[in-house]
């Protein structure tokens, strides 16, 4: 529930904002590793959480790439 209420919302703002670059490429290290983790469940926290919200950001995800 962390994870999906508190920092996918706090990343989205940070990507709305792009006003702190650094803090951004923390949070998406740290989603790589989460990537590459041979744990399911850390994979799946990921997916369902990051990554499902803001597939839904198409507006923000244009911002970033």
């Amino acid at each position: 529930m962390f994870f999906g209420d508190e920092v996918s919302t706090y990343v989205e703002g940070l990507l709305r904002e792009n006003d702190d670059i650094e803090q951004i490429e923390k949070f998406f290290n740290f989603f790589e590793w989460m990537a590459t983790q041979t744990s399911l469940y850390i994979v799946q926290v990921l997916f369902t959480t990051i990554l499902y919200n803001l597939g839904r950001h198409t507006d923000i995800l244009k911002k970033v790439i």
